[in-house]
């Protein structure tokens, strides 16, 4: 009783059996094995046993029926033998319950699937078909060894299998990539229409392919309909793929790729011998693969080798063109030498561009010239013992970075000397001048950096030393004016006094240009001044600070009106006297000297110290150049007081000679005249009238001292030495006025005015503090409302009158 098997297909699983003589099979009901199959038709084919033995016999089925992926002629009984794989519609079956082929699309096995070509074929088509397939052997052997372009031969194989198998609509060789184990298509070619067109991509089936690959055995399906879907991938779907076959390319063991051609028009498009055929000539062309790609590696070892001349004479003489290339397109000036004289003397054979452009000179001017001849520095600068000692040697030598200088260049090197086979020395060497600069420049910005960093830190020691300094003149100046309204009928006291607030008013000048001066970052405020005043300043500076073995001479007109900013210029001139101190260090004459000249204001800054070259004047005012060493100076450079200047719409210039002094000469236009305003009597004083105010400072000697000034000029006082104190006191002593210190431990000033102004959005709070940013645009944007005034330290009578009554009065 024979029994049949579903292997594959929509009813994989199911089993029949074969009772009667004759067992018809169908998509209809009435057959005698129905099956679900809409690949099959209603009446498809019938079984036949006879003895032991089974036949089929095709019912003229639309499909037709399949024993071993061939279709069996239509009328004709054919056995089934045990091992069959049977193939009705998408149904595939086998009298084997796990059939070793399983299914058509199942790999072959490699060793079964390498034929040897039986000349003995009787039939005129097999003979024919057998020729044709030696002559693809023989076309693509002869390919191979005309070739080692992998994507060239592997294109022309391509060509060679669509030309003689005309049932391929598609043709692809993949190979794997070895350093990345990816897949990638090397060539790809179509038939449209019944011509061969090249394209970027083909979509072919990436499962049979990555089978075949991880099985490294072929596939051929001979035709796909009939293929059980669950068996069958979406893209062979979707590219409507009839009939595929794949076969790997191996070489010792390793699968390097694979060939790929498919039919999309109709199934059944190979023949039983072509995958013979391919899988004959992929045994071919892994070694032609394999050969290209030694001879890939092999270029690339060259081309990776060139520079180490002494072990690649024989690669040489292959490769001189591209040699040749790289030697005169290198960026390092490369020389070769002949050893004359047994090693005494060397001449130049070859010269590179680089080398040319390096040196300034022309090839054909030094072929043949002795070394020193050329360059006769070289023997100074123990290169040309270099030269004699490699070529005894043979040993490779390198030297440090070294100056060049003659009469045509100047430029920092590096050199590299080494022998080569034969004999000739090869002499490398780069202009590294570029780099030096570069290397020293960074090298300033980082000193300068660091230096700047230093002066940014004396800045902000100088403004937390200015407000200490100016709560001590504080408490000084407001004891002193409280003396001064005490005792008013006393002269000598009131002179004592009058003696101790000038001196006061002296150290807050004082305080206020040093803040100026480390504080270079303050906004420019443009105004109409008398240049006279920014020089005297700048003389009382130099004058106590500068040797006393440099005589300063001035010679300054009355009344030089300009538009500017009084820092700046005051920074200008004390940096160009700055740098005329520093040129006399053993003494010498600054002469400064301003005048009117027409539409000018002109003046002129001038010593009898060392002087400066022609190159030194051309740098002067570059960014960054200095002939001083970092750390002397004000940090000031020349390129920065020439902004300055030219922010002012002047101009300057500068004339020297070494050993004869220094000259800089600015000139600024000329502003309107301006009325200068005297300034208030110090003793004009607006009195309380019994009005409460609230003093806040944490400083007990400035504290006592605002008490005292306070009271003095007709006003009720309390006071309080940090912000948690003021706010106790503020609610039950209810003032009208809070002077309020801005910088107080425990509680700061901004805190302690922001919640008074929550208990009383009226209050009246006037700001007192040592420091310069505490001024209303340092202020808190919320507070700005709120505040009423801020008054820098120290202040006398009449400053503090004037902010009270103001406050007042608002």
């Amino acid at each position: 009783m024979k029994k049949l098997y579903v292997i594959g297909g929509p009813i994989k699983g199911e089993s029949f059996t074969l009772n009667d003589d004759v067992t018809t099979i169908g998509r209809s009901s009435d057959n005698d094995i129905c099956i679900s199959d809409i690949g099959a038709s209603r009446h498809h084919a019938k079984f036949v046993k006879k003895d032991d033995r089974v036949f089929i016999l095709d019912l003229k089925s639309s499909q037709g029926v399949f024993i071993d992926g061939e279709k069996i002629e239509q009328g004709s009984e054919v056995e089934i033998k045990k091992e069959t794989t049977l193939m009705i519609g998408n149904t595939i079956l086998s009298f084997q319950k796990e059939s070793f082929a399983k299914t058509l699309a199942e790999p072959y096995s490699f060793a079964a699937q390498i034929k040897p070509f039986d000349i003995s074929k009787s039939s005129e088509d097999s003979s024919r078909n057998y020729i044709q397939s030696l002559e693809l052997l023989l076309k693509v052997s002869n390919i191979f060894a005309q070739s080692l372009n992998i994507q060239e031969l592997l294109g022309l194989v391509i060509d060679q299998i669509l030309s003689l198998l005309k049932r391929i609509n598609r043709g692809a060789i993949l190979l794997l990539n070895k350093d990345t184990g990816k897949l990638q298509e090397v060539v790809s070619k179509t038939r449209i229409d019944d011509k061969d067109n090249l394209f970027s991509k083909i979509n072919y089936s990436r499962s049979i392919v990555n089978r075949t690959i991880k099985e490294a055995k072929p596939v051929k399906i001979s035709n796909t309909s009939l293929v059980s879907k669950a068996d069958l991938s979406n893209s062979m779907e979707q590219m409507n793929v009839m009939s595929v076959m794949c076969v790997p390319l191996i070489y010792k063991e390793e699968v390097l790729g694979v060939i790929y051609v498919d039919s999309i028009r109709l199934p059944e498009g190979f023949r039983k011998d072509d995958l013979e055929l391919l899988t004959g000539l992929s045994n071919t062309a892994v070694i032609a693969i394999e050969n290209a790609r030694l001879y890939s590696d092999l270029e690339k070892l060259v081309k990776q080798r060139t520079s180490q001349l002494e072990k690649a004479k024989d690669r040489f003489k292959e490769s001189e063109s591209r040699f040749r290339a790289v030697f005169e397109n290198m960026s390092n000036g490369v020389a070769i030498l002949e050893a004359i004289e047994n090693g005494d003397d060397f001449i130049f054979k070859d010269f590179n561009k680089a080398a040319e452009k390096i040196d300034k000179i022309e090839k054909r001017d030094i072929i043949g010239k002795s070394v020193l001849t050329v360059f006769p520095r070289f023997k100074d600068l123990g290169l040309f013992d270099i030269f004699k000692r490699v070529w005894k040697t043979g040993r490779p030598e390198d030297h440090p970075p070294m100056l060049y200088e003659d009469d045509r260049i100047k430029s920092w090197r590096t050199n590299y000397v080494y022998k080569l086979p034969n004999g000739e020395i090869v002499f490398i060497y780069e202009d590294i001048t570029a780099q030096k600069q570069a290397i020293a420049n960074q090298q300033r910005l980082q000193k300068q950096l660091s230096h700047a960093q230093k002066l940014e830190s004396l800045g902000r020691l100088a403004g937390g030393v200015a407000h200490n300094f100016r709560n001590i003149l504080q408490a000084v100046l407001g004891n002193s004016q409280f003396l001064q309204m005490a005792y008013s009928q006393d002269d000598l006291l009131q002179k004592i006094t009058r003696i101790i607030n000038e001196s006061v008013k002296k150290g807050s000048n004082f305080i206020d240009s040093l803040l100026k001066f480390s504080r270079q970052d303050i906004e420019k405020e443009m105004l109409t001044l008398d240049l006279k005043d920014v020089l005297d300043e700048t003389y009382k500076i130099i004058s106590n600070t500068f040797d006393h073995r440099i005589k300063i001479v001035t010679k300054i007109e009355e009344s030089l009106p300009i538009r500017g900013d009084h820092l700046s210029l005051n920074q200008v001139f004390i940096n160009l006297c700055n740098n005329a101190r520093d040129s006399m260090s053993s003494g010498g004459e600054l002469r400064i000297e301003a005048k009117k000249d027409t539409e000018k204001v002109m003046v002129t800054i001038s010593d009898t110290g060392s002087g400066m070259d022609e190159e030194t004047l051309k740098n002067i005012f570059d960014p960054f150049y200095t002939t001083k060493d970092i750390g002397e100076g004000t940090g000031l450079g020349l390129s920065i007081t020439h902004g300055i200047i030219e922010e002012h719409n002047g101009t300057m210039s500068v004339s020297s000679q070494p050993g004869k002094g220094t000259t800089f000469t600015i000139s600024f236009p000329i502003a309107e005249k301006f009325v200068r305003i005297e300034p208030e009597s110090p003793l004009r004083i607006r009195y309380g009238k019994g009005e409460k105010v609230l003093i806040v400072d944490d400083e007990p000697d400035v504290l006592k001292g605002l008490e005292n000034m306070v009271k003095s000029i007709g006003y009720d006082v309390d006071s309080a030495r940090n912000g948690n104190k003021a706010l106790e006191h503020y609610k039950t002593y209810k003032p009208d006025v809070v002077l309020l210190d801005w910088k107080m431990p425990i509680m700061d000033g901004a805190t302690c005015a922001k919640k008074i102004l929550e208990n009383n959005p009226a209050a009246r709070i006037v700001i007192i503090s040592g420091y310069q940013e505490s001024a209303v645009n340092g202020i808190d944007a919320d507070l700005k409302n709120g505040i009423k005034d801020f008054v820098l330290k120290p202040f006398d009578l009449n400053k503090i009158s004037k902010v009270i009554s103001k406050a007042l009065q608002s």
